[in-house]
């Protein structure tokens, strides 16, 4: 393809396998000792990023649970002990559970609706993203088992996941790159506009729609990210 009039090729990636759990030391100079991540997806939306669920092992008796998009800062994803996460798994159809409401007042964002919608769609969404019973019940049943396997990577019966294993990884082909890009670059871009447009409500001043509108944002992010691969 052509970028800026100069002509890229874009290489197949490799990345971490979806769908499964691995259990690996937490980076020095923080608090996490091991951490279990997934990164899920579900087979009928491939082409969208993934859900990165983790738990943590902070120290020797303290596991807790981190949901994608839940932040408790604006770059501080909110800690949730497993207390709260296992009933929040089995009422999720029941947002007025006291599980949902722990979980709003901690969370930075306002909007208790964009909450609701990424507990039930963002946890383990190869599982489902419905509050069936079913789907409920595999939910926690994979939760439970992602800690077991934490424990037991910690104890010392386990030996950690090796994540650069070629046994570890996918190829990704350059579409499935591009698109992916798109969506998270477009979805940062809404976050932005909406975000800089209530500020501006709030202050009671006037404004545009094209105000806040830069043509070139999601052109010149494309570019960037071609530039540095």
């Amino acid at each position: 393809i052509l970028i800026s009039g100069n002509e890229t090729a874009i290489h197949f990636q490799k990345k971490v396998r979806i769908n499964t759990i691995f259990v690996f030391k937490g980076k020095r100079n923080t608090k996490q000792i091991f951490i279990a991540e997934v990164r899920s997806v579900a087979a009928r939306n491939k082409w969208r990023s993934t859900s990165t669920f983790r738990f943590s092992l902070v120290t020797k008796y303290n596991i807790t649970a981190q949901i994608p998009f839940i932040y408790k800062s604006s770059n501080a994803l909110l800690q949730i002990p497993l207390s709260i996460l296992y009933p929040l798994l089995q009422n999720l159809h029941n947002e007025e559970h006291p599980t949902f409401e722990w979980i709003k007042t901690k969370c930075c964002n306002p909007n208790k609706a964009y909450v609701t919608t990424v507990i039930r769609k963002e946890i383990f969404p190869h599982i489902g993203t419905d509050t069936s019973p079913q789907t409920r019940r595999h939910k926690e049943e994979y939760a439970k088992m992602m800690v077991r396997r934490l424990k037991d990577v910690a104890s010392g019966r386990r030996r950690p996941d090796d994540r650069d294993s070629l046994c570890s990884q996918l190829v990704d082909g350059p579409g499935n790159s591009i698109s992916t890009l798109f969506r998270q670059l477009f979805r940062s871009h809404l976050t932005s506009l909406q975000y800089n447009m209530t500020k501006y409500l709030k202050s009671g001043k006037d404004i545009s729609l094209t105000t806040f509108m830069n043509r070139k944002r999601m052109s010149n992010a494309l570019k960037y990210h071609f530039s540095v691969s």
